[in-house]
């Protein structure tokens, strides 16, 4: 008999501590000689390439076996084959023990450098994937985007987003590309809360990039000072109008404009954007695509569209599939008028057109007992029945998914983090984190079973 490392996700090991066996494909059986060195965690690695992506590293685990015959293309894995159970990181093993059996002991995660090699390549492809859904939700053709990603290069901004979730910030940053510094940088002057302060942004990030750690007591620093004290709510066309017309700024539009690319424009759309789809629970709401004429103008588009590639690797494919997939006309989606005609039969509402608007398409409804039960209940029932079925699977998740889900899942659709947030407050077993500025809701219940 020989000993095996094998990749499992998390459910299907609790099928199988169920059920006693589970089916694995016989590639996944990994030799084992209990050494683990960089040839180890590079085999690891490999092997999740061929996994499912994942959001929580509680999500997999890796299980070290003792098995005599793989001799078929798949093999029956019974719970008495299992050694040892080894999670990705201390923080999952400490998630998956306050839910686990208690019988069962998780080895220390002796294999947790496999999981940045993970991360890197989720984030390239999430990177990829946000591009162009974003690109293609804000109407710009594929070889544009292409040529902008290689004009930002690929490596600058993945440079600059490892520098900003290491906490590496912009001022810290020695002399590297520009956008590199913009894709790190978060305010921490005070700057005015307007359109104007997002052009101070884009002079404080210049001059961190050549090496300096302000630009106060700069000519344009002065004359933005000026600005904000006598025209402090001129919108973005004024204040271009002027910094590109007027003598002072002069010197640092030209400066700040490299191979035809105005990084300080560039810069404050990006900024500006960032901040509006933060404050939304859905890219649709945002005046990113409500005003697409806008932003396709003459004066704007070019910097507009680095900008979305930008945007695009920021935030990645899991803030904007949503709304991407209703563009892409799915094959197995319902059409939007089906559904209307499900809500109607459910809740005798007449006008299918106004119902299919108002869900445009996105829908993803219950079956039709739960939105009968659904419109019996309260909304705060609802969301709490909802949320609670989300944490029979899950251990931990954005509040902004959770958001997406309750929509999807009911006609409520004024339903948003802040509203949540009260909800989740008065539910026991639940609690909200915030990692990375991000808001996470995980579940502390512990299963009578062997996981919620």
């Amino acid at each position: 008999m020989a000993n095996y490392l094998t990749i499992i996700l998390r459910n299907q090991f609790n099928l199988l501590y169920r059920c006693g066996y589970t089916m694995i494909p016989k590639s996944k059986f990994i030799p084992f000689n209990g050494e683990i060195n960089k040839n180890t965690i590079d085999i690891l690695f490999n092997a999740f390439k061929n996994e499912t992506p994942f959001d929580y590293e509680e999500e997999y685990l890796i299980l070290e076996l003792n098995k005599k015959n793989i001799d078929f293309l798949n093999v029956e894995l019974i719970v008495t084959d299992i050694l040892k159970i080894y999670p990705l990181s201390e923080r999952a093993k400490q998630t998956i023990e306050s839910r686990l059996d208690q019988r069962i002991r998780l080895e220390p995660p002796l294999f947790e450098d496999v999981l940045s090699l993970i991360e890197i390549r989720d984030q390239k492809h999430q990177i990829k994937w946000g591009i162009n859904a974003l690109g293609h939700l804000c109407e710009i053709d594929a070889e544009t985007i292409q040529n902008i990603k290689q004009s930002i290069g690929e490596q600058n901004i993945l440079d600059g987003l490892e520098n900003r979730n290491s906490g590496i910030k912009s001022d810290e940053i020695f002399k590297e590309n520009y956008w590199q510094h913009l894709l790190s940088y978060d305010r921490y002057e005070y700057y005015p809360n307007t359109t104007l302060g997002y052009f101070f942004d884009a002079g404080q990030i210049y001059a961190q990039s050549v090496g300096k750690k302000t630009f106060e007591g700069s000519g344009v620093h002065s004359y933005l000072v000026n600005l904000e004290q006598t025209n402090p709510n001129l919108n973005i066309l004024e204040i271009l109008e002027l910094f590109e017309n007027d003598e002072e700024p002069r010197a640092f539009v030209s400066k700040n404009t490299a191979k035809g690319v105005k990084q300080y424009l560039v810069t404050v759309l990006f900024l500006k954007l960032k901040d509006e789809i933060r404050k939304k629970d859905s890219i649709k709401e945002t005046v990113l695509l409500k005003r697409l004429d806008f932003f396709h103008s003459d004066i704007l588009k070019d910097s507009f569209d680095f900008s979305v590639v930008l945007l695009g690797a920021f935030f990645g494919l899991k803030e904007f599939y949503d709304e991407y997939y209703n563009c892409l006309d799915l094959k197995f989606y319902k059409d939007p008028k089906e559904i209307a005609k499900n809500i109607i039969e459910e809740t005798k509402i007449i006008d299918p057109e106004e119902i299919a608007n108002k869900i445009d398409g996105s829908a993803t409804l219950g079956d039709k007992s739960t939105s009968l039960a659904s419109k019996a209940k309260s909304n705060e029932e609802n969301c709490i029945d909802i949320i609670s079925d989300i944490f029979l699977n899950e251990t931990t998740m954005e509040l902004r998914d959770i958001v997406k889900i309750i929509k999807q899942r009911s006609t409520m659709k004024k339903v948003d983090q802040k509203y949540l947030k009260s909800i989740i407050d008065k539910m026991n077993g639940i609690e909200i984190k915030t990692e990375k500025k991000i808001k996470i809701a995980y579940s502390k219940t512990i299963s009578p079973e062997l996981f919620e």
